[in-house]
């Protein structure tokens, strides 16, 4: 079994803000699942230097493998490598032939570089530089803990013929030579001049916009205070998202090697447990590539033959409680493949990982545990994966024999939906050769006039009744000549509901051939009171209507 565990740190206030959704994490999981590496945890934390040190220092003591996406821009909101540098105690350092790698990346473009943009030049003294070939933020490698220093030795990945880099443990980088190309003696002379610099990022201290007093004079950088002095001034602003307390910088934390909240460099689970820390770009495109190319070779080599295989099978009608009573002994938290169980959008689904360092033995048990759980649940698991409820309705009716004999054979007449079963029948590729037609009839008029519901069964029973969708489903089916009509009717909400018919009822028919009359119809309806908001309520009648037609398509009655 493979004993490599990581976790994730993602970081930015666009993530903790919930103004863009994280997809590097879910990837990145997946990525080293495939390969056997166990996740403990995700991690997210704002655009703050502090926090960003705590999590570092805090995921370190836990896990092998820590991979941290976001921060490695040039603006004063980009304080990743700041970070890592003050959990290491080390000063950032001018990495010279990165540095000419983006002053190359602009004179390409016709531009001259932005001098904020010299700190993505920048790591911590022992790190190691990985290589961006579709960016300007380089990446970082550092080691942490495991009773040795932290190792690094240059560039890691794509360097150019000719490029040379020497790191002294205790000094700064020196560039003996690199390649000669566009401007390339002015710009060996301008790099030399500042293989020298270095930032002092003190344990614990936020950076502040400053000066760098270098070789080549001073400068400004948009990240920080970057003055080689011990103690830098206070910050001048104060995180949106942590209190005036947690924002101002204690003497506890200027001090060298003293305790910060028990996770300090000195603590000790940080210095025996070893740590391989690797800090992409947040950009997906850059951070993918650099994850294949720099990553996964490392965790391939380290983390045994080991694999996880997982298998998501997908159900619908019924609550996750009980499913999971269902279910039984199958998801005993000491069980391997283990067997979860997740909610979205009123599916609940069954997700199975299987541990094991054989591929072919994972493989072998995640059939079994399905096996044993469709033994189980039988017809209420309607896909695997991401076959989606609107893919295996599709399915069904392209091997059904009368589906096949007068297709496209299903039409569909809504009023509270809007549309909505039509859409989710239609998203499939290839649906012409399924659906016919639809109607959105809101109004009375309207179900009177397209689908001939009768006036007096509107008056007597009211849009929102069994009788009145039966009439629908049959309109649209005469009207159509489609063998299978749904119609939907409901109240969304938030407003129309009453005592008797509160938001979130809905009625629901299903118009088919008569199994015995030829010529006749079979017409069924069920009423349901769907959860949520307007938008679930929507959404899960929809996705009712989908369920009462497959189940009809597999000619069988709804477990439920």
């Amino acid at each position: 079994m493979c004993a490599m565990t990581a976790i994730i740190l993602s970081i930015g206030d666009e993530l903790v803000l919930g103004q863009t959704v994280d997809t590097n994490s879910p990837w990145l999981s997946q990525q080293l699942a495939a390969v056997g590496c166990r996740v403990l945890a995700h991690l997210t934390v704002g655009d703050d230097q502090q926090a960003i040190e705590e999590a570092i220092r805090e995921s370190a003591r836990r896990c092998d493998l820590l991979l941290v996406t976001g921060g490695l821009g040039p603006t004063a909101d980009d304080l990743t490598r700041q970070a890592l540098a003050a959990v290491m105690d080390a000063p950032l350092e001018l990495d010279p032939t990165w540095l000419a790698e983006l002053e190359d990346f602009f004179r390409k473009r016709g531009r001259s570089m932005p001098l904020m943009n010299r700190i993505q030049a920048m790591i911590p003294r022992g790190a190691t530089m990985i290589f961006n070939t579709a960016g300007t933020a380089a990446g970082i490698r550092a080691t942490l803990g495991g009773g040795v220093g932290v190792q690094g030795s240059g560039l890691s990945g794509g360097i150019q013929e000719g490029t040379e880099v020497r790191r002294h443990d205790g000094g700064s980088d020196e560039a003996t030579k690199r390649r000669s190309d566009e401007g390339g003696e002015a710009g060996r002379k301008g790099t030399e001049a500042m293989a020298n610099d270095q930032v002092r990022s003190p344990k614990s201290e936020r950076m502040t916009n400053g000066e760098i007093r270098g070789p080549t004079g001073n400068w400004q950088l948009a990240t920080g205070n970057c003055s080689p002095t011990e103690n830098p001034p206070a910050p001048s602003t104060q995180h949106p998202a942590l209190s005036t307390q947690d924002s101002a910088p204690s003497t506890q934390h200027s001090a060298p090697n003293t305790q910060h909240s028990g996770l300090s460099t000195q603590d000790s689970a940080l210095r025996t447990r070893r740590c391989e820390v690797f800090v992409m770009p947040g950009v997906p495109k850059e951070m993918r590539i650099m994850f294949e190319r720099d990553v996964l070779p490392y965790v391939r080599q380290h983390g045994g033959r080991g694999v996880i295989l997982s298998r998501t099978l997908h159900t619908f009608g019924l609550g996750e409680s009980w499913v999971g009573e269902k279910l039984g002994e199958l998801m005993r938290r000491d069980r391997n493949p283990s067997v979860g169980t997740t909610v979205s959008g009123g599916i609940v689904s069954l997700r199975i990982n299987a541990r094991f360092d054989d591929p072919a033995e994972a493989a072998r048990q995640v059939e079994t545990t399905e096996a044993a759980c469709r033994a189980v649940l039988g017809d209420l698991i309607f896909g695997a994966d991401d076959v989606t409820l609107a893919q295996a309705v599709a399915a069904l009716l392209k091997q059904h024999p009368l589906a096949q004999r007068w297709a496209p054979a299903v039409c569909a007449a809504e009023s509270c939906t809007g549309g909505l079963l039509a859409k989710y029948l239609t998203d499939v590729p290839g649906s012409s050769a399924y659906f016919r037609q639809g109607w959105v009839t809101y109004s009375n008029e309207a179900k009177i006039s397209e689908l001939g519901v009768r006036p007096q069964t509107l008056e007597r029973f009211g849009a929102v009744s069994e009788q009145t969708v039966r009439e629908m489903a049959e309109g649209a089916a005469r009207r159509s000549g489609a063998p299978f009509a749904l119609a939907i009717s409901g109240i969304a909400g938030p407003e129309g509901g009453t005592a008797e018919k509160p938001v979130g009822t809905v009625c629901i028919a299903l118009s088919a051939p008569h199994p015995q009359k030829a010529g006749e119809l079979e017409v069924s309806a069920r009423t349901f009171n769907m959860p949520g908001d307007r938008d679930m309520v929507r959404d899960r009648s929809a996705k009712m209507a989908m369920t009462m037609l497959r189940y009809r398509l597999l000619g069988r009655p709804m477990p439920f």
